[in-house]
C-alpha cells in the first residue's frame, strides 16, 4: 500500500496535473479591437511545456459552422498552404516563446470580418486540448461638427459620425460637462452593415462657447469626440477656431509587437488614455456666423 502511494506521488506534479499532461489557458473575456489594429489572441500551455515540436492549430467556424484554417504550426514549421485566403500574411506565432508554452496568435490589420470565435488546439502525443477565444471588432472615425444655422435664440450644431460598427451612441455636452438634449438624432445603416449617425442640437451662448459631440461604442470601450469653439464677442469673427480631441479608450498599442501571455512588464499591451489626435479631415469648422 505504501509503495502504491509513493508511485502516485511521483506521477503527480503541482497543480494536480499528471506528469506529461497539460491544459490550455485562453481568455475568459472577449479580445477587443478596432479595424486596422494588430491584436493577440492569447493561448498558452499550463504547465509551460515546450511547444516547439507540437502541433498548434488555430481555426474559426465559417457561416456553415465548418472550421476554417487560420494558422497551422507543426514540428517546427508553419504549414499554411491550406490557410483561409482572408488570413494570408496576417497571422503569426511567437516562435521565440514556444519553448515557454506560448502558442498565442498574432493577427495583423484586423478587419470587421475577423470578428467571431477562434479555437486554439494543441496536439501532444495522444493528447489533444483546445480553448476558444472570442474576438470583438469595432469600426470608428472622428466625428465632424459644423454650424447649421444661426438664430436669435441660439445656434444649431450638427455632428456627423460616419462608418461606425456596431451602432454607436451620440451625446452632446457643454464645456462644464453638462449633458445637452439633442433636437434629433438619425442613424443610417449601409449595405455593408456600417452606421452613420447625424445628431443636431440647439445651443445657447455660454462662458466659453465650447461644445462637444461624443460618440461611443460602450460595449467595446471605444470613444471619439470633437470639440467646437464657436466665436463670440471675445473671439475675432474673421478667425474661426476649432479644437479636436480624440479619446481612443482601451486599444492595443500599434507601435510594438506584443505577446499577451505571461509577458514581462516591458512588453505588456498599453492602454491609451486621453490621447489627442488630429486626423485629416477631422477638424470642425465654424461659419462666419456666431453668437452676437
Amino acid at each position: 500500500m505504501l509503495v502504491l502511494l509513493l508511485c502516485l506521488l511521483v506521477l503527480l506534479i503541482p497543480g494536480g496535473t499528471t506528469a506529461g499532461e497539460f491544459e490550455l489557458i485562453g481568455s475568459p473575456d472577449p479580445i477587443v479591437a478596432v479595424v486596422g489594429d494588430k491584436i493577440i489572441l492569447p493561448c498558452s500551455l499550463q504547465p509551460p511545456i515546450n511547444a516547439q515540436f507540437l502541433t498548434v492549430k488555430w481555426t474559426r467556424p465559417d457561416q456553415e459552422h465548418i472550421p476554417v484554417l487560420v494558422h497551422l504550426y507543426s514540428k517546427g514549421r508553419n504549414l499554411n498552404s491550406l490557410q483561409n485566403a482572408s488570413y494570408k500574411d496576417r497571422t503569426m506565432l511567437f516562435e521565440g516563446e514556444l519553448v515557454q508554452g506560448n502558442v498565442s496568435l498574432k493577427l495583423l490589420e484586423v478587419k470587421l470580418e475577423d470578428e467571431g470565435s477562434y479555437t486554439c488546439r494543441v496536439v501532444k502525443d495522444s493528447q489533444e486540448k483546445e480553448t476558444v477565444i472570442h474576438l470583438s471588432v469595432g469600426m470608428v472615425s472622428i466625428p465632424v461638427v459644423s454650424i447649421l444655422a444661426v438664430y436669435d435664440t441660439g445656434l444649431v450644431l450638427q455632428c456627423v459620425a460616419k462608418s461606425w460598427y456596431p451602432e454607436p451612441e451620440v451625446e452632446w455636452r457643454e464645456s462644464k460637462g453638462q449633458l445637452l438634449h439633442a433636437d434629433v438624432t438619425q442613424t443610417d445603416k449601409d449595405p455593408d452593415g456600417r452606421y452613420t449617425v447625424r445628431s443636431k442640437v440647439t445651443v445657447q451662448k455660454t462662458d466659453t462657447n465650447m461644445f462637444t459631440c461624443r460618440v461611443e461604442l460602450q460595449g467595446l470601450n471605444q470613444t471619439r469626440e470633437t470639440e467646437i469653439l464657436v466665436p463670440g464677442k471675445q473671439v475675432d469673427r474673421d478667425e474661426p477656431q476649432s479644437s479636436v480631441q480624440m479619446l481612443p479608450g482601451k486599444q492595443v498599442d500599434r507601435d510594438e509587437p506584443q505577446s499577451s501571455v505571461q509577458m514581462p512588464p516591458e512588453r505588456e499591451s498599453q492602454v491609451s488614455n486621453g490621447r489627442r489626435g488630429s486626423d485629416s479631415g477631422a477638424g470642425s469648422e465654424c461659419d462666419e456666423d456666431s453668437f452676437d
